[in-house]
């Protein structure tokens, strides 16, 4: 009984998974000026409790305003923390830092640095493949979808994703945002 329960449960979140994924539209209408110190806010409040449970510590830079959809930009660092929480290290305190930098004119650059298990380098396209994920010593949860969702977000918004990562040292994961455009 307790398999086809934990069955269940998986499979909800599948396809829970899948719905979202699938409901990332390729529509501009939502499109606006987004301060990304608010996203932040609102993405360490949610999860509160995974970021006190795991002990990860987070510093964050002083971050723009792009120009994009809300929801969505807060989905992608959501996705991208816990990432990063999901794939720490055991034996070592987490910590997670996220910078910006202009790139040129009308765009930014992101990057959520961890200090995790990091992966090998030659999988850093595949792990941006939906229902993709690559084996680790240690079981962890998900379908495969985070990082494909992060990626459709990305490009949603004209930007690219990308990830500089080596195994045991951490992985940066990095994307670009438009700025606003000038009134």
């Amino acid at each position: 009984m307790r398999f086809v329960t934990d069955t269940a449960g998986r499979m909800s979140q599948m396809i829970a998974g899948m719905l979202d994924y699938a409901r990332l539209q390729n529509c501009s209408d939502a499109f606006g000026s987004v301060a990304l110190e608010d996203i932040l806010n609102i993405v360490k409040l949610n999860l509160q409790p995974l970021i006190e449970e795991s002990g990860a510590e987070l510093q964050v830079d002083a971050l723009p305003t792009v120009w994009g959809d809300r929801t969505q930009l807060a989905m992608l660092f959501q996705e991208l923390v816990i990432n990063a929480i999901k794939y720490r290290k055991p034996d070592a305190p987490l910590r997670i830092h996220i910078t910006s930098e202009p790139v040129n004119e009308g765009e930014i650059r992101l990057a959520i640095a961890d200090n995790g298990t990091g992966f090998d380098p030659a999988n850093r396209r595949e792990v941006f493949q939906a229902y993709r994920q690559l084996a680790t010593p240690r079981k962890t949860e998900g379908c495969g979808i985070g990082l494909a969702s992060c990626a459709k977000i990305v490009r949603h918004h004209g930007g690219i994703i990308g990830v500089n990562t080596q195994p045991e040292e951490g992985a940066t994961f990095y994307f670009t945002l438009p700025v606003p455009p000038l009134a």
